[in-house]
This record gives structure tokens, sequence and C-alpha cells, in this order.
């Protein structure tokens, strides 16, 4: 019995779930969900025979031919470049090959997306729809987890703690608002695999991971989600001109989190903890507490920067200088990396390395038909806030999903420039 092997495209879309699921379950999966794009990428996976062939696909790599038009994706490559040239002179060799290794799919993804075989709209879709579907099921678990362990939990979090959830607690917030976005996507384009009533399911999928995230009570997930819906707000009061509903919209939307704040526990005891925990900060007293560390490592990074603003204490260096600032002026707290990503590069790679950082990530964004599609510039808008509120492009689940959706989307775009269509455009 022969057995058929599955076109390059079925293998694709394979590995684009299987990517899109591990950036909720697991990072093992998600190192090898890239894996898999990138060998189909760069191999050719079947011969004219139909066999498998593993032989480079030299006829794909002539697309790469001129660069001007993937300069929008390539871009990326500056993220990993800027910690590459920065590093020098190295007192923590550790610490830099670390941060090379994290940056390596800004290098290694973009050759990648623009080498895959084009993605159509359906399959796009469904790819984002598949994701809307996995942080559902999931929130329904994290949910029940909840109800099971109410009052534990509830101590937990007036400690400082988290609702469990897979992996990290605030990369999985950022999942979510990412998925409330696509929800609202989805629902918005009309989009179903096999029958319209699935509409109405996705609009009732995203409206429960709305009011879930709420439930969470993750800063980071809550910011990153209200700041991109403010963002895509603005957009259609500008592009439809209904400002009175714009305005209704926006008074809601502020009402939203006073409201959560009466009436769901969890989130109650979140902000209140941070509250308290900010007041023995400026005590001098939140050595142990989460989010006292957090503060004096913005300090920290912040007198790294004004000592060295334009080149910074070099990409390598940059835990040892924050250590001994922390150690210095804060004993007796936790050292923590500077919770901000521009923060972040600003003190280990100075104002140079900034703007290389801000140039390659958001170049994407120059492209008018990125700018306009709903979903990408929600997206930017959440990994923008959440650099704002940690240092996120230094781990790898958030790299993972900033690629991921990023480089997904500009894929959809470029074809969509070919077919002369810009959904993102409509309503």
């Amino acid at each position: 019995m022969s057995w058929t092997v599955p076109s390059k495209k079925s293998m694709v879309l394979f590995f684009l779930v299987l990517t899109a699921f591990s950036l909720v379950y697991s990072p093992f999966l998600l190192s090898d969900g890239f894996i898999g794009l990138s060998a189909l990428a760069f191999f050719k996976w079947k011969n004219a025979k139909g066999q498998l062939s593993f032989m480079p696909d030299v006829e794909r790599f002539r697309i790469l031919s001129p660069l001007r038009p993937h300069f929008p994706v390539l871009s990326f490559v500056l993220v990993f470049a800027v910690v590459l040239w920065a590093g020098w002179p190295v007192r923590d060799w550790d610490f830099w090959f670390d941060r090379l290794r994290m940056k390596a799919p800004f290098l290694v993804l973009p050759f990648t997306f623009i080498l895959l075989p084009e993605i159509t709209r359906r399959e796009y879709l469904g790819v984002l729809y598949f994701f809307v579907a996995i942080l559902f099921l999931t929130c329904i678990g994290v949910g029940i987890n909840y109800l099971n362990h109410f009052d534990e939990i509830n101590i937990a979090l007036k400690e400082g703690r988290s609702i469990p959830v897979p992996r990290h607690h605030i990369r999985f917030s950022v999942l979510m608002s990412i998925g409330i976005v696509a929800g609202l996507y989805l629902y918005r384009e009309g989009f179903y695999l096999f029958r319209q009533w699935e509409r109405k399911l996705v609009g009732g999928m995203t409206l429960f991971l709305f009011v879930f995230i709420h439930v969470l009570s993750v800063r980071s997930g809550l910011a990153a989600l209200y700041f991109a819906l403010f963002v895509l707000l603005v957009r259609y009061i500008l592009m439809k001109r209904k400002y009175l509903i714009g305005l209704g919209l926006a008074a809601a939307l502020l009402a939203v989190p006073f409201m959560a704040y009466k009436t769901v526990s969890s989130f109650q005891a979140k902000v209140d903890y941070m509250r308290y925990d900010w007041y023995m900060f400026r005590q001098g007293e939140g050595g142990i507490n989460s989010d006292s560390g957090r503060f004096a490592s913005l300090a920290a990074g912040w007198d790294i920067f004004r000592k060295h603003p334009l080149a910074g204490v070099g990409a390598a260096n940059l835990r040892v200088e924050v250590r001994d600032y922390i150690e210095k002026h804060y004993p007796g707290f936790e050292v923590h990396m500077p919770p901000n990503q521009f923060l972040y590069v600003m003190s280990g790679t100075g104002l140079i390395g900034l703007a290389v950082f801000i140039f390659g990530f958001f170049y994407p964004l120059m492209i008018r038909t990125m700018r306009r599609d709903l979903f990408f510039l929600g997206l930017y808008a959440i990994l923008l806030m959440n650099m704002m509120t940690d240092h996120s492009m230094e781990a790898s689940m958030s790299v993972g999903m900033a690629c991921f959706f990023s480089l997904l989307g500009l894929k959809r775009g470029r074809v969509r420039e070919g077919e002369g269509v810009r959904e993102g455009e409509r309503g």
C-alpha cells in the first residue's frame, strides 16, 4: 500500500495551526512549529514524482530578488541585529548568548514567511478561528479550576499571585487580548468554516473571552486590550465620521473597568494589591512584594540610560548593571530587568539601538494596507502596550507570538495587494 505525500500547502497549514496551539500550551511545540515552517520554506518537500525531497528549493529562493518589496518583512532582522552589534564589550557572555537565542526568530522567520507558499483569505482566517477556539476552551478549563478552588485562589490574589493558567499568566493574558481582537475581526468579516451560524459562535466566544480577561485581572493583558480597543475605536470614528456613536462607545469602554472593580472579586483584589504594593515601595519596604522589584528596576534602567544615553552599557552587560544598581540602592529587593521594552533597549543599547529597534519592529505599519487592516492594527496596538508594561521581547513566548501573528498578517497582506483586495478596509 503506497503512501501519498501530503502537499506542501497542507503541511504549512498544519504547522501554522500547531504553532497557534503551542503559543497557548507548549514552548517545545512552539519551537517545533517554527522549525517545521522553516523547513517547508527552505526545502522542496516533494519532487516532480511526488516523492519526499529535502533538497533546497532553489527556484523558490528567486522571489527574494529584488529584496525591496520584502522590506516590511525583512525589517524584523534589525531587531536581532541591534542585539548582535550592541553586545560589545561583553562582560556577561551567558546573558548575551541567551539574548541572541531569544532574538533568533527575528532573523530566521522573516525569510521563512517570505518563502512559504501564499495563503488564501479562508486559510488565514481559519488559523485565527482555531486560535480563538483554543483560547475559549482553555479559559473554560481555567474558569472551572478557579471555581473549584475559589477561596484559595482569592487569597493568593490578595498576596499578589495570579489565577493558574497554562504557562505564564502575563503572556497568556496578552494572548487573550490578541484572541479578542481576532474574534472581533472574524465576526466583522462574517467568517465561518462550515455553517453560517458559526459567526454567532465566534461572537459568543469573543464576548466570553472579553469577560474572562477581567476575571483573570492581569494588568498587562487588560492594558493591552483596552489600548487596542481605543485605537480601533479612534479608527472607526475617523473612517465613519460617527462621532456621537464613537463617544458613546468610548464612555462604555471606560465604564467597564469600574464595573469590573465593583463586581469581579479577582479584579478588585488585584487592584487593591497594586495600590498596597505601590505604597510599600514608596515607604522603602517592598522588597518581597512582586511589584516593588519592578519599580526598582525601572529606576535602575533609567539611571543606566542617563549615564550612557547614546550607546547604552551594551546588550550583553545590562543584567550585571541592573543587579549592581539594585544591590546598591534597593538592598533586599528582588532583582528584575526593567519591565518596559523601550527602557530595556535604551539602557542596553542607547538611543541608537532604540531607533534601530523601533524602525525594525514598527516599519510594517508604514505600509498603508497593513495600517488599515483591523486585526493587524489591533495586534500592533497590543504589542506596543505590552512593550510599555513589560520587557516582552525578551521572552520566547512573546517573541513567538509577535513574530507569528505579525508575519502571518504581512504574508496575507502581500497576497491582498496582489489581488487588489483590501479586506481590512471594509466597514
